[in-house]
């Protein structure tokens, strides 16, 4: 409707325009002497709700108070404080502005209206309005109809909130945690990532209270990681890679086995007697100020009886546990990881050449890398129940080690090494030849078999004829050591560096 002067002295004189009209949607086409004294009840009353757009023909000052504080360019007036006029009265009121305005230029697409009414809801301040917007948009745009990129280029101007949020960065805290981490797990970037996930988010305090902190099932073959990953956010978080509930699910292949970690039930001999390893006490007994919750490992869960697959679909999917003695344990605090090789007889088969044919050309790696995860996920879909598989939060498939990665291994593992000899009393320095390097590289690299062939390899070649040098004093402390493997030769040769000279 136009609300022209006419029809202001009509509804004045006829009665109150409130009671007239309850919702009023129109235009102005010009502001007068007494042209918004009649629409004073209706900004004033705070019960109705309205769209009042008008053309600002202001012939002279606005005197009224009330007039200039109710401005008339404000849309969907708030008709109790603190609480918008709903979607649904936004809509209708602003699709009857849409279709066409005097001397307009603008043709407002009406599929716009749901987006720009979100948008006045949660991004603009209360005094502004969205039609205002929309007039805004005209003018910007000309004859050309509203569409989306120019509505969202419209809103950031107008908002307090302009800056851009950057949900991929992480906190020094979380970024320490990660590069810690990638430091100790080599190799296997995708599975560092799923756990920085989950610990931003608990740090981030917005993991569930009824579900683990985290659960995971870490695949793939042997040799790769997984528990070490696990040991390794224990030594982040506490200091002490034992700092953990670790459960060898081997020890579980039979079903009464399973009373060792929940307790005998009543009636059994020695119920009373029984103390359940996933105890309050024993889950809360490594917790600290600085992380309080708990790491529980289930190493090699396949080989595990059945009983216990079913006793952690209780603990994955609501996070508590109900011991023999009828004593709920509260497992909320707790992330789980479990791993497995299954499917390493298929990995074996990816790796191995087949017998009798050799290839003619290299698989390149990311190939090799997609055939083992789709392998594992098949073997695992074959073994364990839909339930469970969909109660974990995460499953991630560890790849194979490349020869650059076994190289970051071995320097790691050097590294371990000297420190463990280096806790004796004065450190020893070793300089290692190319030739000891490769040697140790070419002995302890199995791709079916992972990093454990080049620590049990240094073990032999290096941490044993070590031991029997400190046992001959021939090796005291703070000496330098050269190590190198001869050609030919199946042993290390260990020498001593000739102290260097002072000059001068």
């Amino acid at each position: 409707m136009s609300l022209a002067i006419g029809l202001r002295i009509a509804c004045a004189e006829g009665g109150d325009l409130t009671k007239r009209v309850g919702r009023v949607v129109g235009r102005v086409d010009a502001i007068g002497d007494r042209s918004l004294e009649v629409l004073n009840p209706l900004l004033d009353g705070g019960k109705q709700e309205f769209v009042l757009v008008a053309k600002m023909i202001i012939e002279r000052p606005l005197g009224d108070a009330g007039c200039a504080r109710n401005s008339i360019d404000r849309c969907a007036r708030e008709t109790v404080p603190g609480k918008a006029v709903d979607r649904g009265a936004q809509k209708p009121l602003l699709s009857g502005y849409i279709p066409a305005r005097d001397g307009g230029n603008l043709r407002h697409t009406k599929r716009l209206v749901p987006g720009m009414i979100d948008r006045n809801r949660l991004r603009l301040p209360r005094d502004r309005s969205i039609i205002p917007l929309m007039n805004d948009q005209g003018s910007m745009t000309g004859t050309a109809p509203a569409v989306e990129q120019d509505k969202r280029a419209d809103v950031s101007p107008q908002t307090s909130t302009a800056k851009v949020l950057r949900p991929d960065r992480l906190g020094p805290e979380i970024e320490g945690f990660r590069a810690s981490l990638a430091e100790m797990v080599i190799g296997q970037e995708p599975a560092v990532e799923a756990v920085t996930q989950a610990f931003q988010i608990y740090r981030a305090g917005l993991a569930s209270s009824e579900r683990p902190l985290g659960s995971f099932l870490f695949l793939g073959p042997t040799g790769t990681g997984k528990t070490n990953l696990v040991e390794s956010i224990v030594e982040t978080c506490f200091g002490d890679r034992k700092a953990m509930l670790k459960i060898d699910c081997a020890e579980f292949s039979h079903s009464h086995e399973v009373a060792r970690l929940i307790g005998s039930p009543p009636g059994y001999l020695g119920h009373q007697e029984t103390n359940p390893y996933l105890s309050t006490a024993n889950i809360t007994r490594n917790q600290t100020p600085e992380c309080p919750f708990t790491v529980i490992l289930f190493d090699e869960i396949e080989k595990a009886n059945d009983s216990l697959w079913q006793l952690l679909l209780g603990i994955l999917d609501k996070g508590r546990l109900t011991l023999g003695t009828n004593k709920e344990v509260d497992l909320s605090r707790c992330f789980i990881f479990l791993t497995s090789n299954i499917g390493s007889r298929s990995v074996s088969d990816i790796l191995a050449p087949g017998m009798g044919f050799v290839s003619e050309a290299k698989e390149p790696d990311e190939k090799i890398h997609q055939r083992i995860e789709d392998a594992v996920l098949w073997s695992a879909k074959r073994t364990f129940a839909p339930e469970f598989l969909n109660r974990l939060d995460h499953k991630v498939v560890f790849q194979r080690l490349t020869a650059p990665e076994m190289r970051k291994i071995l320097d790691l593992e050097l590294c371990k090494i000297e420190n463990r000899l280096g806790q004796r009393g004065e450190a020893i320095q070793f300089i290692y030849s190319d030739r000891a390097i490769d040697r140790l590289m070419e002995a302890g690299t199995d791709p079916e078999l992972g990093a454990r062939p080049m620590k049990r390899i240094l073990e032999q070649h290096l941490v044993f004829p070590l031991a029997r040098l400190y046992a001959s004093e021939q090796l005291l402390g703070g000496e330098t050591v050269c190590v190198d493997w001869p050609e030919g030769g199946e042993e290390i040769e260990f020498s001593l560096a000739e102290p260097t000279r002072a000059t001068g």
